[in-house]
C-alpha cells in the first residue's frame, strides 16, 4: 500500500467521524427530547457502519492491487536476474542493475 493511499483513507475516516460528531452535537443541542437523541444515535450509527464498510472495501482493493504489483515485480526481477549474465553492459551499468535488483528483492 502506498503512503498516499493510507493517508487518504485515514483522512476520509477522520472527516466522517468529525461530521458524525458535529451532526450529533447539532441534533442534541437543537432537540432536547429523547426521541431526537435516539434518532441521532441511529443515524450516526448507520453512517459509521457505512463508513466502515467503505473503508473495508477500499483496503481490500488496495491489498489486491499491492499483491498484483508484488507479483509483477517478482516476475520482472526474476527475468532480469536470469538475463543479467548474458547482457553486454559496462561495469557501472552492471553494478547499478545488480543494486536495483537487490533493492527490489529486499522491498518484497
Amino acid at each position: 500500500m502506498q503512503g498516499g493511499d493510507v493517508v487518504a483513507a485515514l483522512a476520509y475516516a477522520g472527516i466522517g467521524t468529525a461530521l458524525g460528531s458535529a451532526a450529533a452535537a447539532v441534533i442534541t443541542g437543537r432537540y432536547g427530547r429523547h426521541e431526537a437523541r435516539a434518532t441521532a444515535v441511529h443515524l450516526i450509527t448507520d453512517a459509521a457502519g457505512d463508513l466502515a464498510s467503505g473503508q473495508s472495501a477500499m483496503i481490500d482493493r488496495l491489498e489486491r492491487r499491492l499483491d498484483r504489483q508484488a507479483a509483477a515485480i517478482i516476475a520482472l526481477v526474476t527475468v532480469v536476474d536470469e538475463a543479467l549474465p548474458h547482457m553486454v553492459l559496462g561495469d557501472g551499468e552492471r553494478a547499478e542493475l545488480v543494486r536495483v535488483i537487490a533493492a527490489a528483492k529486499i522491498a518484497l
